[in-house]
């Protein structure tokens, strides 16, 4: 079609690129590897007291969590005091508490 390379070059077709929305990317208290917020599981804390959020809309702090049990035990054995995320310390009673719940919701899902 052409005859100098430099105009064909030029021509050459260019992929059209598929428009992928964006997930909301988060970070797992237990692994800390970003991730989509979809596939995690959040923990809001309201005023001192942690919970799962089921819908993912409930008011207060929040932090994620992979259904994962690797994640689970990470998040478990983990010696942070503070989670930033929260705002809030969670003792080891507390955690195996949550992970219990995540657990139990994992089941449900599937």
């Amino acid at each position: 079609m052409f005859s100098d390379s430099a105009a064909a070059h030029a021509y050459r077709k260019v992929p059209q690129r598929r428009c992928i929305a964006k997930c909301a990317q988060r970070t797992c208290l237990g692994c800390h590897e970003r991730d989509d917020k979809s596939r995690m599981r959040r923990i809001v804390s309201i005023g001192g007291m942690i919970t799962i959020d089921y819908k993912g809309s409930a008011p207060g702090r929040g932090g994620y969590l992979h259904p994962h049990a690797r994640c689970l035990e990470k998040f478990a054995a983990s010696k942070t005091k503070e989670f930033r995320s929260l705002k809030s310390g969670i003792d080891r009673a507390q955690r195996l508490r949550i992970i219990e719940a995540v657990r139990g919701a994992s089941a449900l899902d599937s």
